[in-house]
């Protein structure tokens, strides 16, 4: 959740979905190659939206850690 705000505080569009069979969750899980002791629950999509995004929650922004406090980039 919290990438999932960091994104949307930086004029990002987010959206977490789960499939709902776990076949296609394991599926997932192999596609982007992660070890077996990594459970995948879902999928969040960020990018931009349709919409104008400039418009930012500046109380929001306050609150939030810089997105490289909260982002793993490492590969698995």
């Amino acid at each position: 959740m919290l990438l999932q705000l960091a994104a949307i505080n930086e004029g990002l569009a987010a959206g977490f979905d789960s499939p709902a069979d776990p076949d296609e969750l394991l599926a997932l899980g192999r596609l982007v190659h992660l070890p077996d002791d990594v459970a995948t629950i879902g999928v969040l999509t960020i990018g931009y939206s349709a919409e104008d995004p400039t418009t930012r929650n500046a109380r929001l922004a306050q609150r939030r850690k810089p997105i490289d406090e909260l982002v793993r980039w490492q590969r698995y």
